[in-house]
């Protein structure tokens, strides 16, 4: 017997089950789901997982990946992500940033932040597609709190992404949410699910610059314990009812 293959098989099983219920929770009443899918990792699992909700579910997802043009290998990385598309019965959209002479220099993180969204609230209005789906996990939670709590956020800050939000860009994301479910997720056993199929990812080099906040801080989570971790999950989970609690009373106030 092997044991350890069943184990596996049980903790792959209760993964998915979980998974599936994220999206179940929050996607409403969208027919139709959009991924957003850069090739890395998190987001390929989110396209894994996505689709087998959809067929589960008998729901629609659509995938789009974002080619910024900042790398040489961008271009051939989301032909890549396009091709697992097929594989996955998933229609796919390749979007492409043209931002060369928009500016004097090479375009910075925050820029390529807004682009990034701007296109796929234009392909997602294209689609009439409602809603997108955003790879971030329980490892991007932690690597955001440790961020906000250095530069003096408070407890708004802190709550870190939030499960379900508003498109951050206007007038190009109106009427458009943003969903993350895999929040609860940690990276590594999101991995799992792309190794059981045999599905490779794409590590852009960026993540080892130092130079990036957030590269430092994610080698600074890399060592932290367990136990440290499940402590900035707590708080974390205790300003997000804080801030969910001040929009329901925003909101109350507002109908009077």
């Amino acid at each position: 017997m092997t044991f350890s293959g069943s184990n596996d098989a049980d903790e792959s099983g209760a993964l998915r089950r979980r998974a599936l219920h994220a999206f179940d929770l929050l996607t409403g009443y969208h027919q139709t789901l959009g991924l957003a899918v850069s090739g890395g990792s998190d987001s390929l699992s989110l396209l894994v997982l996505g689709a087998e909700w959809a067929r589960a579910r008998g729901r629609n997802v659509v995938a789009a990946t974002v080619d910024h043009g900042l790398r040489p290998e961008a271009t051939a990385e989301a032909e890549g992500v396009a091709a697992i598309c097929e594989k996955l019965s998933v229609p796919h959209a390749i979007l492409t940033w043209s931002h060369f002479g928009r500016s004097g220099g090479a375009p910075g993180q925050a820029e390529a932040r807004r682009a990034r969204h701007a296109l796929l609230a234009g392909w997602a209005l294209s689609q009439d597609v409602g809603i997108i789906a955003l790879g971030h996990t329980r490892d991007d939670r932690i690597e955001t709190f440790l961020m906000r709590a250095r530069q003096g956020s408070g407890w708004h800050g802190l709550a870190g992404p939030l499960p379900l939000a508003p498109s951050p860009v206007w007038p190009e994301g109106r009427g458009l949410q943003l969903c993350r479910p895999l929040l609860a997720f940690g990276r590594e056993e999101l991995r799992d699910v792309l190794r059981a199929q045999s599905l490779g990812w794409v590590e852009d080099p960026s993540n080892e610059a130092e130079r990036y906040e957030r590269v430092r801080t994610r080698q600074l989570v890399a060592r932290l314990e367990p136990e440290a971790r499940e402590r900035i999950i707590r708080i974390m989970g205790a300003a997000v009812e804080a801030r969910v609690a001040a929009l329901a009373g925003a909101r109350a106030a507002l109908d009077l």
